[in-house]
This record gives C-alpha cells, structure tokens and sequence, in this order.
C-alpha cells in the first residue's frame, strides 16, 4: 500500500427495512484491511428501526448517514454517488456482508491503471448458513469489455455492482436508472463508455444473502423490467457495440420468453401491456430465434410452444416446481 497517499474508497450501502441484518454488514465493512474507507448508509425511508442503527455509528467518522424518502434501491445508490468523495466507489446491499480483505484485493487489482474495473468472487449464504460459491475463478482474469459485455449477454459474466470497485470516473456521467429492477446490467451497458476493461480475483469476498421468496424468484415489477432492460441494452449494442448485436439479439428474446415462463398460468395476461408486448415479441422472432447459433435446440423448442400456447407452458412449469 502506498505511504504516502492511499487513494479513498467509498462504500455506498442502500438501507431499507434491515434492522436485523443491517449491523452484520455495516460491521463487515469497518473491518477491512484497506485502510482508507468511507462508508455511506443511505437510509431510503425504513419503517422499521434501520434509521436508528445507521445513526449509532456517528461515533466513527468514517460513517456517514443520509436520511431520504423512499425512492427505491437505484435511487439510493444514486444520493450515496452524489454524496461520495473517493476516488474509488463500491456498492454492498444491506442485508449482505463482505470478507475483510475484499477491498483491499480489489484495490490492489485496479491501483495505477485508468478506466479499470475490479471483481471478485460472489458465494450466496442462505437462511441456514450454508454457503454456495458461485461466480468464484480459479486464476485471475482480464476481460476487455466487448469480451465482457458478451458474456454479459450469454449469461456468463457478473452484472452485479456489489462485486465490484469502479474508479469514480465511471460515474461523472452515468447513474442507476432510478425506479427500474433488475438495474445492474442495463448499468454495465449504459457506463460501457467509462471503463476499458475488468480484471476478475481468483477469490470469493462478497457474501450474498439468498432469501427464498426474493424478488428474483416472484412474478412481479424485477420480471417487468427485465423485458424493458433488455430491449434498451440491445439499442445500446446496436449502436455502439454493433458487433455484439447477434448476442444481443439472442438476449432479448431469451429474456422475453423468461417473462412469459415466469407470468403464472392465471394471470390476466390480455391487461398487461408488458405480457401483450412480449408475446407479440417472441412471436415475431421466432424465425431468428431458430436461426440464432446462441440459442440452444431446447431452447428453440421452448420458444416455438410458447409462440402457440404460452398459457399451457407456464402451466407445465408450475406442475414441476
């Protein structure tokens, strides 16, 4: 670590209704290795008691606590973003926690290089303590972005902002959509012209709570905006990015027909303009779908039964659960 000016990271951790989890991550954070943290707890309108333990931390000055009305998670990593003076930013959910030594490993992954990201490893822990690693490599790794964005599109690479560390450059001009689910990727895409490159750490540093019930396994808004995310990544691709455009082209209509998996079988499909939209979508792509080398044969299966009878497939799905 350099002696004589160790650069600022700001951590920026959205605050809503965690009053239980919150003080394992707050806690998981002022034990870092890195020496030179400030950490930002936006409270985003809590109901509960989460304002108050966000406000017993004012006996350390490295905490600081913005109280606002409710907006949403992108909102409040947004005030977090106005409010940060580092010259590195990094973003961790409230109801996670991370190792100590992840910002430091993160730090020493992107220290000298301009317009660089880093990433570590991500494991899930459940409601019973059992910890799966999931996005861990076994060497470290570079990826140009258009590699990165690719696989971005393939469903191999890591969108999430809470595994990374962004040099605060990537945010001059770029924020969360505010109101939007789902939002991370949709970001990786819209600040591309920010960042050159990321750089993965061969270890797991981010510890994700993996709540059964969460807003990644329910039919509601996160579904909703994954259809209108997608549709705004692939004008992005295609105009800037243009030789991603097969893949991107494969991710929209792979994340349409995951919308209409997801709508359960009784759902008033006719008064959604979202459902109406995404069947009309996949109905008019069935032929590049069949002629996408991205999409696999089940896949094109999938998607030709959901052209005909979309009802009977999510019908199916739910049978199987």
């Amino acid at each position: 670590m350099d002696s004589i000016r160790v650069p600022l990271i700001s951590v920026i951790i959205p605050v809503y209704n965690v009053e239980t989890q919150l003080r394992k991550c707050v806690d998981s954070i002022l034990a870092q290795t890195y020496p030179n943290i400030e950490i930002i707890l936006v409270d985003d309108g809590s109901t509960d008691n989460s304002a108050a333990v966000c406000d017993s931390y004012d006996f350390d000055d490295r905490v600081k606590v913005i109280h606002k009305s409710n907006g949403g998670l992108s909102s409040a990593r947004n005030a977090g973003i106005d409010a940060s003076k580092g010259d590195y930013i990094g973003f961790v959910d409230s109801d996670d926690f991370i190792s100590p030594y992840m910002y430091e490993e993160l730090y020493r992954s992107v220290k000298d290089k301009d317009r660089v990201i880093g990433c570590i490893g991500i494991s899930a822990i459940d409601e019973n303590n059992t910890i799966t690693e999931y996005s861990s490599r076994e060497a470290e790794e570079i990826q140009d972005k258009i590699k990165y964005l690719r696989d971005l599109l393939l469903f191999t690479g890591d969108a999430s902002a809470c595994s990374k560390l962004f040099p605060s450059s990537v945010f001059f001009r770029n924020r969360f959509k505010e109101e939007r689910l789902n939002e991370d990727v949709l970001f990786m895409f819209e600040s591309a012209e920010s960042y050159d490159e990321i750089r993965y750490i061969p270890k797991n540093g981010y510890y994700y709570f993996s709540r059964s019930g969460s807003i990644t396994r329910s039919f509601g808004k996160s579904i909703h905006d994954m259809v209108t995310n997608a549709r705004e990544i692939r004008e992005i691709v295609e105009c800037s990015y243009p030789e991603l455009s097969p893949y991107a082209e494969r991710y929209e209509i792979y994340q349409n027909m995951s919308f209409l998996r997801h709508c359960p079988s009784s759902y008033d499909r006719k008064n959604d303009p979202v459902c109406t939209q995404a069947l009309r979508f996949v109905r008019s792509n069935l032929s590049a779908g069949w002629r996408s080398r991205y999409l696999s044969i089940k896949d094109k299966m999938i998607l030709t039964v959901l052209c005909i009878a979309p009802r009977t497939v999510s019908f199916i799905l739910e049978r199987k659960k």
